[in-house]
């Protein structure tokens, strides 16, 4: 897994504030990733990176 990859879904399950639904994500993420998936699905990105425009869909929810 690149570190791009991983940093990606680090921030998808800080991302989310309650406790609950963290843990949550954290099931999901890793079923997933032993599953083989190398991005979160469905997940507008990380909002700090800088190296890219963020997504005008998402300026909307910001």
């Amino acid at each position: 897994m690149t570190q791009l990859a991983r940093n990606e879904w680090i921030c998808w399950v800080a991302s989310v504030k309650q406790p609950a639904t963290r843990q949550k994500y954290i099931t999901r993420a890793v079923e997933q990733l032993a599953a083989g998936k190398r991005r979160p699905c469905c997940w507008m990105g990380c909002i700090h990176r800088t190296d890219k425009e963020i997504s005008p869909s998402v300026h909307g929810i910001l």
